[in-house]
């Protein structure tokens, strides 16, 4: 035997009928779910080879070109190589004073 579950406005009451029976009801008000309050914005401080790369607008072996002329300085995180943010503002502002 099979039974169709609906759920109501209270969600813990469950009401459970037979398929194939109609009830003729006015149709179930609209259910407002709250939503969780928005996660704390977190500012990014570092990029990643690949994204240091879009964001500069060149390939990934010239931001390997750079640090290794110590244009740009590299923070490792583990295995990971990070470049933050600062750097790349400071690479920036160098190239626009010369």
């Amino acid at each position: 035997m099979r039974y169709l579950i609906t759920m109501t406005v209270d969600v813990e009451e469950v009401t459970v009928r037979k398929p194939g029976k109609s009830r003729k009801t006015a149709p179930d008000p609209e259910v407002t779910i709250p939503l969780p309050p928005p996660a704390p914005s977190v500012q990014q401080v570092a990029y990643g080879i690949k994204q240091a790369a879009e964001v500069l607008g060149i390939s990934r072996s010239s931001v390997y070109k750079l640090i290794n002329e110590k244009q740009l300085s590299v923070v490792k995180l583990g295995k990971r190589a990070l470049i933050p943010i600062r750097e790349i503002q400071a690479l920036i502002d160098g190239l626009q004073g010369k």
